[in-house]
């Protein structure tokens, strides 16, 4: 894997990827886990985790919904996907963006993505190394979880597709950052 290789050949961006401390994170920060009581404008965090971690963890958990993941449409099944085998294999796929809810994620991903900015620690140097390797990471780990075991593993194979764009985004960004 070329991110493996990137990373274990050079020890300096083993050392950038660490974060700066550990802070406890809440692990599994995403909408599902966010209770709101719009009475009184205040929310719970339930199923916490509470492990010691880096803070972008989090934000790179929610992101992994609002962001062009697009987790939850992943989770309700509003994708298409299939398999192109020739030499090499290729996913195509497509969200379902003409879904009531497109605009709303679209609109919550420029918010988010406009706003990160305010949570990034301030002598964090590396931190859009971090992000950039998280957001790859979250959706490396998640195709086994995706997998039914009915014969039609759809949502494995956009989780892994999503993996593939976004560790392509940080071979990237390492390119672009080591310059």
């Amino acid at each position: 894997c070329e991110i493996i290789d990137t990373i274990k050949n050079d020890s300096s961006e083993i050392e950038k990827l660490k974060p700066p401390h550990l802070s406890y994170i809440w692990g599994d920060l995403h909408p599902n886990n966010i209770l709101i009581n719009l009475k009184d404008k205040t929310f719970v965090l339930i199923d916490p985790r509470g492990e010691p971690g880096d803070y972008l963890y989090d934000l790179g958990k929610l992101f992994h919904t609002y962001g062009p993941g697009r987790y939850d449409f992943l989770d309700n099944d509003l994708y298409r996907v299939g398999l192109q085998i020739n030499k090499k294999i290729v996913a195509r796929r497509k969200f379902y963006e003409n879904h009531p809810s497109w605009d709303t994620y679209n609109y919550l991903q420029t918010i988010f993505e406009d706003n990160l900015h305010n949570y990034i620690e301030e002598n964090d140097i590396h931190w859009e190394l971090r992000w950039n390797f998280l957001k790859f990471f979250i959706y490396a780990t998640m195709p086994l979880f995706l997998i039914k075991g009915n014969g039609k593993e759809h949502r494995a194979i956009i989780g892994y597709s999503n993996a593939v764009i976004f560790g392509n985004e940080f071979l990237d960004f390492i390119k672009k950052y080591e310059k």
